[in-house]
């Protein structure tokens, strides 16, 4: 049996003491309020402070269901309660249990979901699905996205050779599933993945890393080349003009993020999802369209912080 530490068991009776963490979601801005000792569950509160950085966090096997039940809920205006995994710290997970319920503004025809999210388990190392292709799109799942990462950073190149690593992240089909059901929000995923194959390279590798975003692998891809991959996609689905069956915009991308990595750079792949996320964040933060490349100090302490420090030699 693996002995917690002192301060691991300091940090799990706080979260017994704060059994729950509230949240009001404002649907039209998709910003996220939370209580301030959220980040007793979350850790860094930055990722879960929209909508769209929220479903990122959720585990893909879950996503639909949460959708499809606020979807429900929402459209009787009854109150919801909901079962799901998510991500928390970073690369840990527990299954949480979701309440709350849809308060209208007729005034200002905004609505906000005042809610709150409960730890129903223990924290676990995050587990990726076996499988190695998603269902609804066809592209290859995390777990196959991961265990090419992980064989890219063992390697032994003859000579020094730059990949990158991009994620692509959408706001409006979590809000259209919410809103107008989970056919729509499939059907708009599926076209979204559509384009970002048509504006990629053969050699590079597409997955859907998470119920609202893509995971790309892109080999001999230094970050001048993956900033104009990114533009590339992002031109391409601005282009597709993607309709929806309701009367709103088209679907545009929301943020892209990339880091570039070495390969054999002998590093665990939680660090390269890490560093995805912090540019991810970066990008929202800006309210860019265009790739953010973590700065150096972003890659130094999410590819060479204490926790992945034991490196192969």
């Amino acid at each position: 049996m693996v002995k917690k530490s002192h301060k691991q068991h300091q940090h799990l009776s706080l979260l017994d003491i704060y059994k729950q963490f509230a949240y009001e979601w404002t649907l039209n801005t998709d910003h996220i309020r939370w209580q301030s000792v959220s980040r007793l569950l979350f850790g860094e509160l930055s990722f879960y402070e929209t909508g769209e950085r929220f479903a990122t966090q959720i585990d893909l096997t879950t996503f639909d269901q949460r959708i499809e039940g606020l979807h429900q809920h929402l459209s009787q205006q009854k109150d919801f309660s909901l079962q799901y995994s998510l991500c928390v710290q970073g690369d840990k997970c527990c299954t949480v249990h979701e309440q709350g319920r849809i308060i209208p503004n007729p005034q200002t025809k905004t609505a906000v979901l005042a809610g709150s999210i409960k730890p129903i388990s223990d924290f676990a190392e995050l587990q990726t699905p076996k499988k190695q292709k998603d269902p609804l799109t066809g592209l290859l799942t995390k777990t196959a996205i991961s265990n090419k990462l992980e064989t890219m950073l063992n390697q032994k190149p003859k000579k020094p050779t730059q990949a990158s690593f991009l994620q692509v992240a959408f706001m409006q089909p979590p809000l259209l599933g919410i809103h107008h059901g989970i056919e729509q929000m499939h059907n708009t995923i599926k076209n979204i993945a559509k384009c970002i194959q048509n504006a990629t390279r053969s050699e590079d590798i597409l997955g859907r890393i998470s119920g609202n975003s893509f995971g790309l692998i892109l080999p001999n891809c230094d970050p001048q080349e993956m900033a104009v991959v990114a533009k590339k996609i992002i031109h391409a689905i601005d282009n597709a003009a993607i309709k929806t069956t309701t009367n709103g915009p088209p679907i545009q991308v929301s943020t892209t993020g990339g880091i570039p990595f070495p390969l054999g750079a002998q590093l665990p792949v939680h660090a390269l999802f890490r560093g995805v996320s912090k540019a991810l964040l970066n990008a929202q933060t800006m309210k860019s369209l265009a790739v953010t490349v973590p700065p150096k100090e972003y890659r130094e302490s999410d590819l060479d912080s204490s926790k992945i420090s034991k490196r192969k030699k």
